[in-house]
């Protein structure tokens, strides 16, 4: 009687211990579980990084041309400018020119007129 006490005991207390390890064995394996998708999540997130560097990388490559781009516009734009200025200048030299070497434009030659524009040209 003593002894199926102690038995008793003894298999009561064997059966919590393995329910104990079955339960924290359960916990492990949520505990790996957890890891687990932790480790995918960082490197979900490290590749999510990688890209969005990538996208800045390229984000600034396109910055640094569209500055080249636009500094070649500017410069065009100047070269333009002047261009037109000469142009401008040349047309009203040839207009005092053809007005002093040709008082009466409207009696004048086609050839006194082309001469004066043509040293006006030279000018």
């Amino acid at each position: 009687t003593q002894y199926a006490m102690v038995e008793q005991t003894c298999t009561s207390s064997i059966a919590s211990t393995d329910a104990e390890i079955a339960s924290y064995t359960s916990s492990v394996a949520t505990l790996e579980a957890a890891v687990l998708q932790l480790e995918a999540d960082i490197q979900q997130s490290s590749a999510s990084v990688q890209g969005h560097h990538t996208d800045i990388e390229r984000y600034d490559q396109d910055w640094a041309i569209a500055k080249e781009q636009y500094a070649k516009a500017v410069a065009n734009y100047e070269q333009d400018i002047a261009t037109y200025d000469k142009a401008i200048n040349a047309a009203e030299r040839a207009q005092l020119i053809v007005k002093t070497q040709v008082p009466d434009a409207r009696s004048a030659s086609l050839a006194q007129v082309r001469a004066a524009l043509a040293h006006a040209v030279r000018i």
